[in-house]
């Protein structure tokens, strides 16, 4: 069991998510993607 902050769909996810979701953290919000970048396959 390990407590998840985050989570960033895709195998591997794009680079625009993950982009989005680590800048996201670094100003100390928590990352709000789209619809469609919440969308996998």
């Amino acid at each position: 069991w390990c407590p998840v902050d985050a989570f960033i769909p895709g195998c591997p996810p794009d680079p625009e998510r993950i982009w989005a979701a680590v800048s996201a953290l670094l100003s100390g919000e928590l990352p709000q993607l789209s619809p469609e970048m919440r969308r996998f396959g």
